[in-house]
């Protein structure tokens, strides 16, 4: 169940930062009110999934990872932004992290 409530929140979370940014661009209070909306709603899944075991040390730097890579993607291909070495290297970076921190020893 804790994985539910950690996909779900990824998924409500990067929705309100894709209406944050049509807010930024649009300057649309149907934009602030969903983005709004989806944080307050983000943050119960995500309290959610530590009250059903999920563990912080796993839970915070993945979904970071799996956002950031997800914030990325959206801004290159609905939004045309540039993409640096640099941040492939971050990419490449949070993705180790992520590995090595989920590795039982």
């Amino acid at each position: 169940m804790k994985w539910f409530y950690l996909i779900t929140f990824l998924f409500l979370k990067f929705g309100s930062d894709i209406a944050s940014k049509e807010y930024g661009l649009q300057d649309k209070i149907l934009f602030w009110i969903l983005a709004m909306v989806g944080y307050i709603t983000a943050t119960v899944f995500w309290l959610s999934s530590f009250k059903n075991g999920m563990s912080l040390s796993i839970g915070v730097p993945l979904t970071s990872i799996v956002l950031m890579i997800m914030a990325v993607g959206a801004g290159l291909v609905f939004y045309k932004e540039a993409f640096s070495l640099t941040q492939l290297l971050g990419i490449i970076f949070g993705i180790t992290s992520v590995i090595l921190l989920t590795i039982k020893t």
